[in-house]
């Protein structure tokens, strides 16, 4: 059994409301377990879970919360309201952590830092673990909660950060910043400060900046603590990488800085970098049927992401994008990217103002009802093109939720439609 910090012992005196039963709260359902705690789940899409009233809110000291829910959820109000401490699942995990715990936060380029980082470490002979917003919640790793030589390298989302009240990190490394979750944060200010938030909780450690968060905190007139570093050396990119183009390039620079900063050999750095392959659904090349090079950025969930993706081709591509909003104006997408697309091939609920938007720069597209019917289409144009290569890029800039489970689930849609699209190509070539 796990040794019970003294700020927590006294909330578990009652049963800990565990809100949500999905990969986070069953994290915590398992932690509580080997704590010996008592608890309540409460899932609001759960017909068989406990509801959560004034009642039931009194029956708590404690409640953990997965990052789904924001600070206006009701149940969290109403927690609050009744005097119960609410933390978030991380939050609550950090206060049994005793090793180190470096915070990977941005608007894109989160996973690949995080994973990148942990395997790095990895092999400079530390016991670092990717965990956080990767899908690996940090109360799921227990078993290194009282091993001080271990390394929790914690992905961190806006969701996360926004409410610490223990998670205290020894550095933080921001890739980026730009507009995203206004649907969740209202204001680019908010959700910049709920970032900001793991700057003004670092200790005695470093952090970490990309170029672009240094202009937002400037901007919003943060003063700059002396432990802060700007990573705006692109430079020394690893070439024969994923790493020696933007936007991983950025990446790099933070990682490379981080290496400097704490003396580690860059050699090091540099053979991990060799061997690091992308996770999965971030601008991959899925198959070319004859001369249509067919690309999965399903991860591409905010226009920022797809402006980057966009960026690295030389000639206008095929793109299809849309989804599930986030309070974001589709204009500055589309005036952003307006140059870099040949033709537009739209999904979601979002498609009919990215149409809007593209049609009042004198442009077309098609909207399509599924992503299968959007892959052919997109597909059948590209025979315009006949003769010269041509790209068909899958680069949403939208949430997946109006259609899909989430970005892996529909990139790995999309991954079977192109391949079976492939296979039905080869079977119609004349023998």
């Amino acid at each position: 059994m796990l040794a019970i910090p003294e700020t927590i012992a006294p909330l578990l005196k009652r049963p800990v409301g565990v809100f949500g039963k999905g990969v986070t709260g069953k994290a915590v359902v398992d932690l509580l377990k080997v704590m010996g705690a008592a608890y309540v789940v409460y899932d609001e899409k759960c017909l068989e879970c406990s509801v959560f009233d004034s009642i039931a809110a009194k029956q708590h000291n404690l409640v953990i919360y997965s990052p789904g829910f924001s600070q206006e959820h009701p149940w969290l109000k109403l927690a609050r309201e009744n005097g119960c401490t609410c933390l978030a699942e991380m939050d609550f995990a950090a206060v049994f952590w005793q090793g180190e715990i470096i915070a990977v936060t941005g608007t894109n380029g989160k996973t690949t830092l995080t994973e990148f980082m942990a395997q790095a470490l990895c092999q400079l002979g530390k016991k670092a673990i990717a965990v956080g917003n990767n899908g690996s919640p940090l109360s799921g790793f227990w078993r290194n909660f009282e091993d001080k030589a271990a390394v929790a390298v914690c992905e961190t989302s806006s969701f996360q950060s926004e409410d610490l009240k223990y998670l205290q990190p020894d550095a933080v490394l921001w890739t980026n910043f730009d507009e995203d979750h206004m649907d969740r944060h209202q204001t680019m200010e908010k959700y910049f400060n709920a970032k900001w938030n793991l700057i003004e909780r670092l200790q005695n450690g470093i952090a970490i900046i990309g170029e672009s968060v240094y202009q937002w905190a400037k901007k919003m007139n943060k003063t700059m603590p002396a432990n802060l570093y700007i990573a705006e050396d692109q430079s020394h990119m690893p070439t024969g990488t994923i790493f020696e183009k933007y936007p991983q390039s950025e990446n790099f620079a933070i990682a490379r800085k981080y290496w400097v900063e704490k003396d580690y050999a860059l050699a090091i750095l540099l053979e991990a970098a060799s061997a690091f392959k992308l996770p999965k659904h971030r601008l991959q090349k899925v198959a070319k049927i004859g001369e249509v090079s067919f690309w999965n950025d399903s991860k591409a969930t905010n226009f920022h992401a797809t402006q980057a993706a966009l960026r690295g081709f030389e000639k206008p591509i095929i793109w299809i994008g849309g989804g599930a909003g986030k309070g974001l104006d589709t204009k500055k997408l589309i005036d952003a990217i307006y140059d870099k697309i040949a033709m537009a091939f739209l999904i979601g609920d979002e498609a009919e103002k990215l149409q809007k938007n593209i049609e009042e720069k004198g442009g077309i597209s098609v909207i399509c009802k599924t992503l299968e019917e959007v892959v052919k289409c997109a597909y059948a144009y590209s025979e315009k093109y006949k003769g010269s290569e041509t790209d068909i890029v899958f680069s949403p800039g939208f949430t997946s939720y109006d259609m899909f489970d989430n970005y892996a689930h529909r990139g790995n849609c999309y991954e079977e439609i192109v391949l079976r699209l492939k296979h039905e190509s080869k079977a119609n070539i004349p023998k």
